[in-house]
């Protein structure tokens, strides 16, 4: 299994490097854990990290989606899509819709 972290709207994975760690080391026989990047240059709109973050899913195998922020909608996103591969989805400090109007 894959445990997938995605960033919050700075797009770094800095927020993750002591989550990343810990699930690491609490689920090295059961999972494998990466935490992704968005490209700073863009694109920054939810469609187009939509399909980059799909692009990483592996081809076999379950995936856990951990969408932190900016991130969530993106999560819900990719697991409606891809729902044979996503077996899971944390929405941390997240949102479905905008909270803005």
């Amino acid at each position: 299994m894959l445990v997938l972290l995605l960033p919050g709207l700075d797009g770094s994975r800095a927020p993750y490097a002591p989550l990343e760690i810990e699930l690491r080391t609490a689920l090295a026989t059961r999972a494998t854990v990466l935490s992704m990047a968005y490209d700073p240059r863009g694109p920054h709109d939810h469609a187009s990290l939509s399909a980059i973050v799909a692009s990483k899913l592996p081809a076999g195998g379950d995936v856990v989606l951990v969408g932190w922020s900016f991130s969530g909608p993106i999560a819900v996103r990719v697991a409606m899509a891809h729902r044979e591969r996503v077996r899971g989805v944390v929405l941390a400090a997240s949102f479905l819709r905008s909270p803005r109007p």
